[in-house]
């Protein structure tokens, strides 16, 4: 799975990447900007919690390869912040058009009928079914 991402690509477009040296002040990060971006997609695709991620990550070997991270058994993750921060640095710097066109251009060849629109009516229905419920009790109010 990894290998379909463009991790590479969305931490240039992060701007987590620079093409040319610059002294960096501070302590070392501790995920590469790939893993950064790799550790969003694990925290969406498994939907757990940061403090819960970060044990996940802790134990799980698999998640460590993925993030390009290694924690030491003996010294593991305990500050759950660390994963806030990369989530707010990223969200600081997103540019979602971009980042969907470069999805897009990876995953292209892998794509079939590109010219067929497809959609989960279950999110519209719940959402139908909120308003509905909402103006009901509006008029119920008046």
């Amino acid at each position: 799975m990894k290998r379909l991402l463009p991790l590479n690509e969305m931490a240039v477009n992060f701007g987590l990447v620079s093409n040319h040296p610059v002294r960096k002040r501070g302590r070392k990060s501790f995920f590469s900007p790939e893993g950064k971006v790799a550790l969003m997609f694990l925290k969406m695709y498994t939907q757990l919690s940061a403090p819960k991620l970060l044990e996940q990550l802790n134990g799980n070997v698999h998640y460590q390869i993925f993030c390009d991270v290694y924690v030491n058994p003996l010294c593991p993750l305990t500050n759950y912040k660390l994963i806030d921060d990369i989530i707010s640095e990223l969200s600081d710097k997103l540019k979602i058009q971009q980042q969907q066109n470069i999805l897009a251009d990876a995953w292209k060849p892998y794509m079939k009928e590109l010219d067929t629109f497809y959609t989960d009516a279950t999110c519209y229905e719940s959402e139908m079914r909120y308003l509905f419920h909402r103006d009901t009790l509006l008029q119920r109010l008046q």
